[in-house]
């Protein structure tokens, strides 16, 4: 999914900034009547939103016409800016590239005026629309090294909340195993059980009236030498 994602990003920036750049050459194209018909037909509009509130300042075509140079490099230097960033890992090429490619349409862009009927080349429009591009340029680095840097204490947050869970749990062990080795020092010892005593004297060991058979047998085994002795004698 993000594969594709990516994929799809890098085909359409680069494609909608191509289209922005378009754009801009078929405007500076058009003649100095068409020019100026589109900036009063803009300024008209502003005029009469900014009277429907009350407000009584009107709006000069030159007005309009430096906020067109300025608005439309802003929002080329947008797309650049992203075009680099799905085909670039280089932070300074972030930076370096869009300014380059802004500065190249800028020129062009004036360079296309000269053949113009009723419009020339101004070099404060080149800086105006290259300060267009730079400004949304280092704008879009700053907020790119601010969600970087959101999401890297967001990650050292989270690296800090399972150590201490991890440091947490092993005193918890910890103090599980000193409670259960302190309730087996502190069980009595079990005195042994009167079927073990039975088995250590079994009497099946010992044979019964063994002693007292042994002293019949030596009366008997006497008794019978001091027959013979005396049947010898006689």
């Amino acid at each position: 999914m993000k594969k594709a994602i990516k994929w799809t990003a890098r085909i359409v920036f680069p494609l909608l900034s191509i289209l922005m750049i378009i754009f801009i050459f078929w405007q500076s194209s058009m003649d100095a009547d068409a020019s100026a018909a589109e900036s009063g037909s803009v300024m008209d509009f502003i005029n009469r939103f900014l009277q429907s509130w009350g407000i009584d300042t009107a709006v000069t075509e030159y007005l309009i016409r430096k906020t067109a140079h300025f608005t439309e490099f802003f929002m080329l230097g947008t797309l650049l800016f992203c075009t680099m960033k799905v085909w670039l890992d280089k932070d300074i090429l972030l930076l370096i590239y869009p300014a380059a490619a802004g500065l190249l349409v800028a020129v062009s862009d004036e360079f296309i005026q000269m053949f113009s009927f009723g419009r020339s080349a101004e070099l404060n429009d080149a800086m105006l629309d290259l300060a267009g591009a730079l400004t949304a340029v280092v704008l879009l680095y700053l907020l790119l090294l601010l969600i970087r840097d959101i999401r890297k204490s967001r990650r050292s947050d989270m690296d800090t909340d399972d150590e201490a869970q991890a440091e947490s749990d092993e005193t918890a062990e910890g103090e599980a195993k000193g409670e259960e080795r302190s309730e087996a020092e502190n069980e009595p010892e079990e005195e042994p059980s009167n079927e073990t005593i039975e088995t250590a004297e079994d009497p099946a060991e010992v044979p019964e009236n063994g002693p007292a058979e042994k002293a019949d047998d030596i009366t008997d085994n006497d008794t019978k030498t001091e027959e013979k002795r005396e049947t010898e004698i006689e």
